[in-house]
């Protein structure tokens, strides 16, 4: 193995392991509080995105229910993001070894 492949699978090997590791998610947060009366009850709805740390995503994927508080929690990979980031890093990769590995490669020879 030249040692431009070997720079190249390097970087973008590094690239891809470390975009396993932090995956993206979507997260929703349903939580219900009393009013002043116990007639009203009020429904807060939030969402929240972001990148996770694949042990602790593992850990709190899902749906989750508390059982005092009705209190909800869905928590699931965003997969149209974590397709497009392997798929970048795929594609910047071979586009890289084309390019420096093989072409400019030749044209120093």
């Amino acid at each position: 193995m030249s040692g431009c492949r070997k720079k190249i699978l390097g970087i973008f090997g590094g690239l891809l392991i470390a975009a396993l590791l932090v995956v993206p998610y979507r997260e929703t947060q349903v939580s219900y509080v009393p009013g002043p009366s116990s007639i009203l009850v009020k429904r807060i709805t939030t969402k929240d995105s972001g990148f996770m740390f694949l042990p602790r995503y593992l850990k709190i994927r899902g749906d989750w229910a508390s059982p005092t508080t009705r209190a909800e929690r869905h928590t699931h990979l965003n997969k149209t993001l974590f397709a497009s980031e392997i798929g970048a890093i795929l594609l910047a990769g071979t586009f890289d070894y084309l390019v420096f590995c093989l072409w400019l490669g030749r044209k120093k020879r």
